[in-house]
């Protein structure tokens, strides 16, 4: 099964690494000092290996799972049938941390009524009612009840929990009469050879599939990670809006060549803060440089917010969609030289890691020796160096409220 996660950084921070986080109790935390642009991790897996020519086309995403079934007219959709964002959720009806999510799931569909949730059964083979419980739900699901027994399971785990299969039986048959069910053929479905049959061969998917545990959550077919809670779930539905919003601006290729390493060239920045200009080095960085100056031109950075400012460290800006996860459509590599971050106004590109640099693009503001030879530098801000130190303070890496970004209103590129 290939493992596919949503975050680059799947540990504590949950969705912006270091361009920003959100957690489910809002604290203070250390701002990571690197300039990133925190890819997927498909992003990095498919851009570690060499490029030839030096650049290649990414997604903005993860492909989805392949291992994981398609969805079909056989599984209990919550929501619209055609939504473009479906969230398939494996789970366990005696599982504590599944009855918590059913909760988180029910207020971000209801605050979100295009989007749709998938439920497959895995129930687990540690629970001594999963599999009954799942029976139930099936068996009520024949009598077009299945999301109402669902429901009824999850909310009620607590009591049921700790009951003997034959206690479990009595109590869930009390629950189907009260959904108005036939409760004679509630009863002999439960544990009719139907039920029983569709739940052991999703059990079985879920087992071959390489699925470790519940809840398993995944987004149009990626997995998000082993920390699901409701802070998780909105973000990662706000990420994959952003990036589906940001996919028919990228660019499917790498840039032609554009540039002239034997001229000069200066990036006129036009911001809500006033202008400041590059001065671009492409004989230093070529790929780097000739990207930006291709991207500059097809207005790729014309309404971009500096997604993050960290007064004393870095500026940072050219993801559109402000999240910090937006890429042109292609990757290319760290290009060094004997240039380095030695004083205030060196730009550079923003990487997370070896052949991950793309549109983003930060300026120092003062002189950071521990980025050198990790970013390629393209140049040098020549003029409005004050400009850059007025944009307004924003790290996203902090959670809470965080200001207005200032953008850009539009790059022009001047060749000498």
């Amino acid at each position: 099964m290939k493992k596919s996660v949503l975050f680059a950084i799947a540990v504590a921070s949950l969705l912006l690494a270091a361009c920003g986080s959100a957690q489910a109790t809002p604290q203070k935390t250390t701002p990571t000092r690197t300039p990133t642009t925190a890819p997927t991790a498909a992003q990095v897996k498919a851009t570690v290996a060499p490029i030839s020519g030096g650049c290649a086309p990414v997604t903005l995403l993860p492909s989805p799972d392949p291992a994981i079934p398609e969805i079909s007219q056989n599984d209990y959709i919550r929501g619209p049938q055609d939504a473009s964002i479906t969230f398939i959720v494996y789970g366990d009806f005696q599982c504590e941390a599944c009855a918590q999510l059913d909760g988180y799931f029910k207020q971000l569909l209801a605050a979100n009524p295009d989007v749709s949730m998938v439920y497959r059964y895995f129930p687990e083979k540690g629970h001594a009612l999963s599999l009954i419980a799942a029976q139930a739900a099936e068996a009520a699901a024949y009598q077009g009840r299945f999301w109402s027994m669902h429901d009824a399971l999850l909310a009620n785990l607590a009591t049921w929990t700790s009951m003997t299969q034959d206690a479990f039986i009595t109590w869930v048959k009390g629950e189907a009469s009260a959904l108005g069910l036939d409760p004679a053929k509630f009863e002999t479905d439960m544990t009719g050879p139907l039920a029983v049959k569709m739940v052991d061969e999703a059990q079985s998917s879920a087992i071959a599939i390489g699925i470790p545990s519940t809840p398993y959550v995944l987004i149009n077919g990626i997995y998000i990670g082993s920390q699901v809670d409701d802070a998780t779930l909105n973000n990662v539905l706000s990420l994959t809006r952003s990036m589906q919003a940001l996919e028919p601006k990228t660019f499917k290729s790498c840039p032609p060549t554009v540039v002239d390493n034997t001229r000069q060239y200066f990036a006129h920045v036009s911001t809500s803060k006033g202008d400041f200009v590059i001065q671009l080095y492409p004989d230093k960085a070529p790929i780097a440089v000739n990207s930006f100056v291709f991207l500059a031109q097809n207005g790729w950075y014309d309404g971009n917010p500096f997604h993050r400012v960290i007064p004393g460290f870095v500026a940072q800006t050219g993801d559109p969609s402000g999240t910090g996860r937006g890429n042109p459509g292609y990757a290319y590599v760290i290009e060094t030289s004997d240039l380095k971050f030695d004083k205030p106004g060196v730009v550079g590109i923003a990487n997370m890691g070896q052949n991950t640099g793309g549109s983003q693009f930060f300026i120092a503001y003062s002189a950071q020796s521990s980025l050198d030879g990790q970013y390629t530098i393209i140049g040098q801000v020549t003029e409005g160096m004050d400009v850059v130190q007025k944009l307004t303070p924003r790290d996203p890496s902090v959670a809470g409220t965080l200001p207005d970004p200032d953008t850009i209103t539009r790059v022009t590129i001047e060749v000498k």
